[in-house]
């Protein structure tokens, strides 16, 4: 009898791991996927707040992805992964016209 429990408990085990660790890889990007299938183009006004770089190390050698925050409005930012021209413009407090669709960034156009 604990052979029998043993033969179905194992596959089942292994089962539901592979279900999690499948979700966990592929399931971010079917979100972000369908979110940007969901959403309109929005353009709106919108202040910077921040930026970061993150170094990637890869095997042809290291690479820096650039990330800027822009404040919507009082309650509400979002980040984007931006062009390396943009991130060695921006300078904090700056506002301009944010154009994006779901988590796809498309421009910033700097007010003057």
């Amino acid at each position: 009898m604990p052979i029998i429990i043993l033969f179905i408990s194992i596959p089942l085990v292994l089962g539901v791991f592979a279900v999690i660790l499948l979700f966990k890889l592929f399931g971010g990007a079917a979100y972000s996927s369908t979110k940007n299938l969901l959403s309109k183009k929005k353009i709106v006004q919108a202040e910077f707040i921040t930026k970061r770089e993150q170094l990637m190390l890869r095997a042809s050698g290291p690479y820096t992805n650039y990330f800027a925050t822009f404040r919507l409005s009082e309650n509400d930012s979002i980040e984007f992964p931006i062009p390396k021209r943009l991130y060695k413009k921006l300078k904090s407090g700056h506002t301009g016209t944010l154009t994006y669709l779901g988590n796809t960034f498309y421009s910033y156009k700097i007010n003057k």
